[in-house]
Parts: structure tokens; sequence; C-alpha cells
């Protein structure tokens, strides 16, 4: 008794023409979903997706579904192509296209070849002009057999002329640019369809089709609507950020603010536009099968050093054969789907839509985030980068300046802020803004929710830092033992220039540190807190700097003195250097 196989109603549809339902960007690759609306027959039924990315990771492809029927098997097919069966009307168009483009060119070859005779001819007769005029007054020359004669009607003769050539050679070498910027334009549009010839006709990726085959079976028939998805390489994204600080200076009763605006920016060249697509983006590593990795054994020995190494003779050549995998499974095996044997199940009913995202969502746990970008967005396939907007954080930072007047005689402005958020802040460049003025461009480092972070805000102008010259003095001490002692006395001023805000200010200043028993360094002022006590306004750090910490009313100055000597015997000399 012979079996006769049951017919399968195929339909095909092409990868760039679906709707992408949906795209994860990672930082090294994208998941891609396409939507598949198709009408089943009753029976088994084929649904190809054709042409699908180059770029594409063949063990990634999985698929869901919704409708009256059962997935039986998914398979990512690769075939050869015919040399310029792909695309070959859009060649033919392209070719037609270049055809009209070479006829203008020619013409225009043409009209630059009469025009550059023209300025020949007229460069001729110029020469022969100032032949004939460079013969008058010529001594021992016959002045009949010149061919120019100086008199008023010769001399209107050459006026006519250069003007005449003057107006005519502005006219060709005028008309010969136009022309040349038409070629070059030309040439341009010319050799881009070239490009995309080639590209269409050689550069089908090693002439292959890259499908995907999908095996459904259904009892009725009906409409089914397939999630497709699969990973495609050269996608990337990186966080970028604009952060824009407002100060209270204007209005004392309002409080400073800090805006962070949030962007994404999305490179990918996989081949397929995305258009209209809902994005997320995430930190993830994407993998493959979501196996859990084995733990082995640690041991621990003596360690022996190796033998010195031997020559090797006749070695066994090592395989160069390489096994193609099979493609992904039904549902995909990422975080654990359900693989391809397991794949006969029924498809879900419908699922009742998700109301419509109102701002970004970060998801995010201990190994990832993940970013769900509020509005549809279209990244083409062009390799260039394209923002789009993730969020936007409100932050209230408190302010701090910071000042080193021996290195540099101004106050740094400096937010403290608290990423009081659910939205963690990934490293990447920033743009600064203060009160809306442009400050500098800046990166930020990696901050989780409610850690502190700092941002620098540059120079701030409404405080004046005035480092004044040191005064400094040597004198011998000791009667037995004689011994040199260096005096150092320095002055530094701050004013607080705002009219309506106070400020903090760290003040930093150096105190050398000895680094020899026979010197000794002695700080006469300020005054620094004895041992066990708590600092109030200045402390010397563990570098050996002096710090103050500092409140500044509007409108105010505050003067900073310090006093220290160097003590060492006095046949030596010392020397200073920073480490």
């Amino acid at each position: 008794m012979a079996f006769v196989s049951e017919p399968i109603e195929q339909q095909s549809f092409d990868a760039k023409n679906l709707k992408v339902g949906g795209v994860t960007v990672y930082s090294d690759r994208a998941e891609v979903t396409r939507l598949v609306l198709a009408t089943l027959k009753k029976g088994k039924n084929e649904v190809l997706v054709k042409n699908v990315s180059h770029m594409i990771d063949s063990e990634s492809v999985r698929v869901d579904g919704r409708g009256p029927a059962v997935i039986c098997e998914v398979q990512y097919q690769q075939k050869a192509t015919k040399r310029g069966e792909v695309d070959h009307d859009r060649i033919k168009q392209l070719t037609a296209e270049k055809d009209v483009l070479e006829k203008k060119k020619f013409k225009l070859e043409d009209s630059v070849k009469v025009l550059t005779r023209q300025g020949e001819v007229l460069d001729g007769v110029a020469v022969q002009v100032g032949k004939g005029s460079s013969s008058v007054g010529s001594c021992g020359e016959d002045k009949k057999s010149s061919s120019f004669v100086l008199s008023d009607e010769s001399l209107g003769n050459l006026s006519k002329f250069l003007g005449f050539y003057d107006e005519k050679v502005t006219a060709v070498q005028g008309h010969l640019r136009t022309l040349s910027e038409e070629m070059k334009q030309l040439n341009e549009e010319i050799q881009a369809l070239d490009r995309r010839i080639n590209e269409l006709r050689y550069g089908n990726h090693g002439d292959l089709s890259r499908d995907i085959s999908i095996l459904l079976d259904s009892e009725e028939g009906g409409k089914v609507e397939l999630a497709v998805s699969y990973q495609v390489y050269g996608a990337n994204w990186r966080p970028s950020y604009d952060i824009r600080v407002f100060t209270n200076s204007a209005k004392p009763d309002e409080k400073s603010a800090m805006k962070i605006y949030y962007y994404g920016m999305i490179t990918q060249n996989s081949g397929e536009d995305w258009n209209d697509a809902e994005l997320m983006l995430s930190t993830a590593t994407p993998s493959i099968g979501g196996v859990i990795p084995t733990l082995p054994t640690k041991t621990v020995g003596i360690y022996k050093p190796p033998p010195p190494p031997q020559p090797i003779f006749n070695a066994a050549p090592q395989s160069n054969m390489m096994m193609m995998r099979g493609g992904g499974g039904a549902s995909g095996a990422l975080f654990g789907s359900a693989p391809v044997a397991e794949a006969y199940s029924a498809m879900a009913p419908p699922m009742v839509p998700a109301m419509d995202q109102l701002q970004t969502l970060a998801e995010h746990n201990v190994i990832s985030t993940c970013f769900v970008i509020a509005r549809p967005s279209t990244i083409p396939s062009d390799g260039a980068e394209h923002k789009v907007s993730v969020t936007v954080i409100d932050l209230e930072p408190r302010f701090e300046h910071e000042t080193v007047p021996s290195k540099s005689p101004v106050a740094f402005l400096t937010a403290k802020v608290t990423n009081t958020s659910t939205f963690p802040l990934l490293s990447g460049p920033t743009s600064i803004y203060l009160n809306n003025s442009f400050v500098a461009k800046s990166s930020l480092k990696a901050v989780s929710p409610k850690e502190e972070f700092d941002c620098s805000l540059g120079v701030d102008p409404a405080v004046r830092i005035e480092y004044k010259p040191a005064h400094k003095f040597h004198e011998q001490a000791g009667f037995v033992t004689k011994s040199s002692v260096d005096n150092h006395e320095q002055a530094i001023d701050i004013k607080n220039t705002k009219v309506n805000e106070k400020i903090k200010i760290v003040v930093r200043e150096q105190i050398p540190k000895s680094t020899d028993e026979k010197i000794k360094i002695t700080v006469m002022q300020p005054e620094l807190p004895k041992n066990g006590e708590e600092p109030t306004t200045v402390k010397l750090g563990k570098d050996h700097n002096l710090e103050w910490t500092l409140e500044i009313p509007a409108n105010e100055k505050r003067q900073l003195l310090i006093k220290w000597k160097v003590e060492y015997p006095a046949h030596e000399k010392v020397e200073f250097r920073d480490i």
C-alpha cells in the first residue's frame, strides 16, 4: 500500500516588507522581531520568510504565534542563488538610469571640447596681436612690414579687441567652470549607481539566499499571526547625556535643579531597516541556548616547571573540517524556551493588547538593564548613529566649590547629586549646561540608583580667588648646633560676589612633607586640631595638604593665612619636589 504525501500549502513573505514588531539592541547585536499575518488552509502549511539579513545568527531563530494552528518545525535555510538572479529587475532599472546619466556626460564632454577650442583660438589671436604690438617702435625694423602700426585707429582697434577678448574669455571660463561642476556631480551619481549595481550583481553576500521556513498544521484553517525573532550582528548602542543644571541665584526661593536627558545612540548595518519599531536597549550579553555552565573542581598543588619542549616529527595534520549546526527552535532557546521537539503545542489565544507606554521603563536586575523606549523609532541600516530619547531624570543637586589657588586661582563649581531615580546611569559622554549656557563636554561614570556622584560644572566667575605673593625669609637658629630656618607666609583671598546666594567652598594648599629626620616642618598658622580632636574648618590631610571647608555668605570675603617653617642643619641644603 503506497502512502501519498499530504500537499503543503506554501506562502512566501519578503523579510524587508514585514512589519517590525520590536527590536532589542545589545552592545554587539540586536534581536529583531518581524510579524507575519497569514491565512492558512486546512492541513499542512509552510510560511517562508525570505531574504532575511545576511548578518543573522542562524542559531537564534525562534517563532511564536497566535491562531488556530500548531507550529511543527522551524528551519533556517541558506541556499545558493544564480549570479544576477536576485533583484534582476532592479539591476535593469539602475542600468537604465546610468545610461541616461552617461549620455548627459557625453554631451557635457562635447561642450567642454568646444569651449576649450574657443579659448585656444582666442588665446592664439591674442598672441598674434601681442607679437604685432611688440614690434611697434623697435629700432632697425621696417615699420611698413610691421603687422601693427601705432596710430589712433590702431589703438582704437586694440582697445576693441582687448574688450572683446576679456568678454569672451570670461564667458568661456565661466561656462567651463559650470560644466566642470555638472561633470563632477554626474560622475558621483554614476559611481553611486555603479556601486549599487555591483552590490546587487556581485555583492549578494556569497550569492546566498537566507530564508526561514515555518511548517504549521491547522485543523480548520484561518488567520494566524507569527512573531519571527532572530538576532543580527552589526548593531549596537551606547548611552549619551545632556546634563542641564539650574541654580537659584536669580530666585532664592526656588530650589536648584538638575535635569539629565538620557539618550541612546543606536548604530546598525544589518542590511534591514527597522521602520516604526518598538525599541528596547539592553546592557545584557545575549547567549543562545541558556545552558547552565558546568563548574569544575579546582585543585591546588606544588608547582613543577614543565620539561623543555621536544621537537615534534611527523605530527598528524589537524583536521580542517567543520560541522554546520542546524537551525533554531520553534520557540527558540533563549531564556529557557522550548526546543524544536517540544514545539507541537497549540498556539496561545490572542492576548489582550497592553496599554500604550507613557514613559520609558527601566527593567533591571543584578546582571543587566533594559530600557523600553516610549515612542516607535525608525533606524535605517546606514551605519550612522541615530539618537532616541530614553528618559528625562529630575534630580536635586547640592553645590560645592573647590579651589587649589597655588595651581589655578579660580573656583570650580561641582554639583553633588544622588541618583534618586530607578534608572541606572551607564558610563558615557555628556554635554553639560549651566543655566542654559554650555559649559563643557565630559564623561559620566556608571551610577546606580541611590548612589551619589559628582558633576563638574566648570569655573564659577562669581567666586574670585586671589593668591597673593608669598613672603619668604631665612634665619639661623641654635648656639652650639647651628640650623637653618626657612619661613614661608602665604595669604589667600576668597570673595563671593553672588548677590543672593551663599557658597560652600573647599580650599586646598600644600604644606611640605619631610622625607628626612633631619628636616622638621612646623605649621604655625592656621591652628590645626590636635590628635583626637574633630576638625572644625581646617585639617591636614593624608597627602599633607591643608584643606578648609568654608561657607561664605553673599557679597562677603574671607582671607586665609598660612605660615609654616622648615628647619634643617645649617651645612645642608634642601629641595622641594612634587610627587
